[in-house]
């Protein structure tokens, strides 16, 4: 009978839990989802476990939200403070941190009595970058030999420290860094091998959030939680048609996917509506803040959701909204760049000012001239940018540089293959070159030293070894050309070895950051032109060769 009774006890105390008055909150932020990457108009195309098909049931959806910057990093931190980069200072993805002045909605959340938990899947969100604040429980633990968490690993561990809250209603968020790794394998639920794509991540990402969000309907949380995903920035299917994405503000780049699930269980055949309400991720960082205010708080939240208070309090209060790309500063190659959404139009604030109607250009394609009606306008959005300390931005040729060897870093070729080291040495360095698509293909092609004894015996002490151990034509001109032929051997080595190694080192820990999608390092410290002048003449002089001139030097 006292067992009984126990049993009946917990179960009430375990059914209060779960049906707490105080609804539990859960944020999804991920890189790289715009909002063009969830099609809620053909979900009849969804699979039958789709993640997205019940975003597109039962989430409300945000369909005009827009990044403060395209860096995820100063992205997520407006999130947590409801400001902008501008205000909280955290302007790139790394060397800046948020500092304890700024109050985050965790620490609102946690002062209310919330159990606040924060799951890392890939840098740079580090307890370093100071978005720990307001965390109970902060997971940035990651495997530094596999460098990120996937989808599953990162939902799995969430939902493990949500299970954990016990009585405690909770605020739980995950930051999802997938859609950035377009190189790294994905499996279906069956095991099946997804091609390499940014559409095969976001097909796992479907998969996944859907197993999570059975999950919580499993255990009884869906119904009494209030459920955010959204997008920290946008994806860029082809480059070649935009500005690089490391400082595009366009609307691919800016606009962000956003969707909300309140707590209230919606009523049969009936689906929340579609919010085309223009917002900054700020304003939803705001709203969080707002709803973690306490009993004095009134402005718009989501504890008490309602899209008219939104809606009117955007009327009574209208605000442009600023974006902007910090990378160029931080990459020590220009200013930060900046933009301004008013309403159905794009300002970029460049020395050439594009001024952009999207009712009318949707993609973006066609800068209106800016003359009466709209000079006018522009002279406005100058006066606001200036009064946050933006000015026009300049792309240097050092910017343009710096992106090309970028672009090289990141391509498929040097991400999957496994190449010596004077190849990729050499195809980073030809896209400086002054070089005929010919002979850019014949050093793609050819120009590939794979064989380690032509490094390891590349010196006149070992021309023996060298001359007997590799087998390359191309070693072997070099060899010739700069060892034998140069008095200054010792000296010659010496340079090659210590820019060679410079190289070496940092273009590996490059390469590593740039599969996870990061600025970790900037690209110039590869000293990619302190070697550019010496191995300059060693390619021209192969493509001489190749050609048949072997006069040439």
């Amino acid at each position: 009978m006292v067992k009984v009774i126990l049993v009946l006890i917990t179960a009430v105390f375990t059914l209060s839990c779960k049906n707490s008055s105080q609804p539990n909150y859960i944020v999804i932020a991920t890189e790289k989802l715009n909002s063009k990457a969830i099609n809620c108009h053909e979900s009849d195309t969804f699979s039958k476990r789709s993640g997205f098909e019940i975003l597109c049931s039962e989430f409300y959806r945000f369909t005009q939200t827009y990044t403060p910057s395209v860096q995820s990093l100063p992205a997520f931190t407006s999130l947590l403070t409801g400001l902008y980069p501008y205000s909280h200072n955290v302007r790139f993805n790394s060397h800046n941190s948020l500092t304890p002045e700024f109050k985050t909605f965790p620490e609102m959340a946690m002062n209310l009595g919330y159990r606040t938990v924060f799951v890392s899947s890939s840098p740079p969100f580090f307890r370093k970058a100071g978005i720990s604040q307001g965390f109970e429980i902060f997971d940035d633990n990651i495997n530094p030999e596999v460098g990120s968490r996937n989808f599953q690993d990162s939902l799995r561990l969430i939902m493990e420290y949500i299970k954990e809250a016990d009585s405690k209603p909770f605020v739980a968020i995950v930051q999802l860094g997938d859609l950035k790794f377009p190189f790294k394998e994905t499996q279906t639920d069956l095991g099946e091998i997804r091609n390499l794509s940014y559409e095969s991540q976001l097909e796992s990402f479907d998969e996944k959030l859907f197993n999570f969000f059975q999950e919580l309907k499993k255990s009884e949380i869906w119904d009494n939680t209030k459920i955010i995903l959204v997008g920290l920035n946008g994806h860029i299917a082809n480059d070649d048609e935009y500005d690089p994405a490391v400082i595009n503000l366009n609307s691919a780049n800016s606009q962000i996917a956003m969707f909300f699930k309140d707590s209230k269980k919606n009523q049969i055949n009936t689906k929340p509506n579609s919010i085309s309400i223009v917002l900054s991720l700020k304003d939803i960082g705001q709203m969080l803040f707002n709803t973690f205010k306490g009993p004095e708080g009134h402005e718009t939240n989501f504890s008490n959701f309602s899209e008219a208070e939104m809606e009117e309090e955007k009327k009574l209060n209208p605000e442009l909204i600023v974006i902007e790309s910090g990378w160029p500063k931080w990459q020590q190659v220009g200013s930060i760049r900046s933009a301004v959404l008013d309403n159905s139009y794009l300002f970029i604030n460049d020395k050439t000012p594009r001024l952009y109607n999207k009712l009318t250009d949707n993609l973006e394609k066609s800068p209106q001239p800016i003359n009466g009606a709209t000079r006018t306008q522009v002279d406005l959005y100058l006066q606001v940018l200036a009064s946050k300390n933006f000015s026009p931005f300049v792309a240097t040729s050092e910017l343009h540089k710096l992106i090309n060897d970028n672009e090289a870093l990141f391509t498929k070729q040097a991400m999957t293959e496994k190449t010596s080291e004077f190849f990729d040495y050499h195809y980073i360095l030809n896209k400086n070159l002054e070089l005929s698509t010919n002979e850019t293909k014949l050093l793609i092609s050819k120009y590939n030293l794979q064989e380690n004894p032509c490094f390891a015996y590349f010196s006149k002490p070992f021309k023996n070894d060298f001359l007997k151990k590799c087998k390359s034509k191309k070693a072997q001109f070099l060899f010739n050309q700069y060892i034998l032929k140069q008095p200054s051997d010792k000296d010659l080595r010496l340079y090659f070895q210590k820019n060679l190694a410079i190289y070496s080192v940092l273009r590996k820990a490059h390469l590593e950051n740039a599969k996870l999608g990061l600025d970790f390092i900037p690209t110039q410290n590869l000293k990619i032109s302190s070697i550019q002048n010496y191995l300059y003449q060693s390619l021209k002089s192969i493509i001489a060769i190749q050609n048949g001139d072997s006069g040439s030097n």
